[in-house]
């Protein structure tokens, strides 16, 4: 197994992909984002509410370099926002705007009024939640992991041509 630029093996038929990602958020889906991402040798930098020293188990799992927040987009060529919706609004403004230019944003969450979330005017209105979230952090989302529960995204995650294999949707407005 040859190391990427980030040091992660890639195991044999496996590509190494090797992007830079920063992931905003991880809990079960932007933890086991970085689990996957890495484990596929993109370079990753993940950030929690907290400080980047309360994600030293998950950067020795998985390779990762933990950081603040406000420091996962920069010169990442994707970012991925995956906390909760009524969290989205308590970033820094412009938390986004260090990722290179025409790096895709993906946002994975999905709106839980009742549950988790409160209730999100703006949403409840008629806003699209990407779009809401999109105009929180002042750049365009793509809508993605939104759709799978977090452990079949751990376990049942395959490369393509296997047979079985699952499909995410994704939901966005992208260039053209």
């Amino acid at each position: 197994m040859a190391p990427t630029r980030s040091g992660n093996a890639v195991p044999r038929g496996r590509v190494a992909a090797d992007m830079r990602i920063g992931i905003i958020g991880a809990g079960h889906i932007g933890g086991t984002l970085t689990r996957k991402l890495a484990e596929l040798g993109h370079e990753v930098r993940v950030a929690n509410s907290r400080a980047p020293e309360t994600l030293a188990d998950l950067a020795a799992e998985t390779g990762a370099t933990p950081v603040w927040a406000a420091d996962a987009a920069t010169d990442a060529d994707v970012v991925i926002v995956s906390i909760p919706q009524k969290n989205v609004p308590d970033l820094a403004p412009g938390i986004v705007a260090k990722a290179k230019d025409g790096a895709p944003v993906i946002e994975t969450n999905n709106y839980y009024p009742q549950q988790r979330d409160g209730r999100i005017d703006a949403i409840e209105n008629g806003t699209v939640e990407s779009v809401w979230v999109g105009e929180q952090i002042g750049s365009p989302v793509f809508k993605v992991f939104n759709g799978i529960f977090w452990k079949h995204l751990l376990e049942r995650g395959v490369p393509a041509g296997t047979p079985g294999r699952i499909a995410l949707p994704v939901a966005g407005d992208g260039p053209g």
